[in-house]
């Protein structure tokens, strides 16, 4: 191996090791890999003489890399459609392809599995009792292409489910938990309908974001092009493109919504607009696949404003949100994160 390219593979294999290499990075580690098993070799050599603050994660890192491999081979084995690529990110699901698809969440990975203990954690495309479920974990994002050929970008520990039978019913209906973008294909007389926790999204064609996430505690619909209509109860809502309807506390609320930076997610860039600090700090572990605690509970009580791409590390992230917040982090394990108010 010459020189130049042994600094390369180092690089790659510390930064896979320490868990900041990037999508890119880790596709090329793992070609590496796979051009000769010489090269699996060294990789085990080199990790021989990492010295991780935790015992155990450098099996976890290795059982990581085996399983995301093995995966990558085995998608090989399923039928998705003709023109599937692995570099597409997207699957195309037809009613006779909901069985066996295991490579769901490997599409589109931003190396989620890298050293944790989320191994076992894999989702798959499932059928139960008549209805296909997706799903991704932390750190990951992804994109599907439904029967009716309807486009659904899914962020991070997201679900989506929707009927074995979608494509024939007259209202095509997808249960959300999460956040998702939908580019939704107009189907003449069939309306497609997304149902959260709080409300359901009534459209034909068209494009909207949803933010539905459990713990934090509010909807949102964001609409792009099109009309939707938000349905709670007894109460019938319509958006116009650059509407939001946020839900909250018993109420729905309209509003001017900032269209772009709703979508940002799913071109793995981040904007924040007077957010939590808690909400903050929860969206960074679901993109990053770490866990962050705030120390001190003041910092519920402190909004934050800022823009960053996912190319930049969760350390990079922070270091920004120091220069303006008055905050200290402290790695406390190897993907653990402790954050307090820094005294002045």
């Amino acid at each position: 191996m010459k020189d130049h390219r042994k600094q390369e593979i180092e690089k790659l294999i510390q930064e896979y090791l320490e868990g900041i290499l990037d999508e890119f990075g880790c596709n090329s580690l793992l070609n590496w890999l796979n051009e000769d098993q010489k090269n699996e070799l060294y990789f085990q050599k080199y990790r021989t003489t990492w010295n991780p603050k935790k015992e155990g994660q450098l099996e976890k890192s290795w059982t990581a890399l085996k399983t995301k491999r093995q995966l990558r081979e085995s998608i090989n084995d399923y039928q998705l459609n003709s023109d599937r690529t692995w570099g597409s990110k997207t699957l195309n699901i037809t009613r006779n392809q909901f069985i066996k698809i295991v490579a769901i969440l490997v599409v589109g990975l931003i190396f989620s599995f890298i050293l944790n203990d989320r191994i076992s954690d894999f989702k798959k495309l499932s059928i139960d009792s008549q209805w296909v479920q997706a799903e991704t974990v932390a750190g990951q994002k992804a994109r599907i292409i439904l029967p009716d050929s309807s486009v659904v970008w899914l962020n991070s520990e997201t679900t989506i489910s929707f009927p074995s039978d979608f494509n024939s019913l007259r209202n095509r209906i997808v249960k959300l938990q999460g956040e998702a973008y939908f580019d939704v294909k107009n189907q003449g007389n069939s309306r497609f309908v997304v149902q959260c926790p709080d409300y359901n999204v009534e459209v034909k064609g068209t494009e909207f974001n949803v933010m539905a996430y459990k713990d934090f505690n509010r909807t949102e619909t964001t609409l792009v092009e099109g009309v939707v209509t938000i349905k709670k109860g007894k109460q019938s809502i319509q958006l116009k493109p650059g509407e939001r309807i946020v839900y909250s506390s018993n109420y729905l609320v309209k509003s001017k919504g900032q269209v772009r930076q709703a979508a940002m997610w799913k071109e793995n860039r981040f904007y924040f607009d007077n957010v939590p600090f808690k909400e903050l700090a929860r969206r960074l572990e679901r993109w990053y696949d770490v866990k962050i605690t705030l120390n001190d509970q003041s910092l519920n009580n402190v909004y934050y404003s800022g823009y960053f791409k996912n190319e930049e590390t969760v350390w990079q992230v922070l270091d920004v949100i120091k220069i303006t917040t008055p905050i200290e982090y402290k790695r406390k394990e190897f993907r653990e994160i402790t954050i307090d108010k820094r005294i002045n």
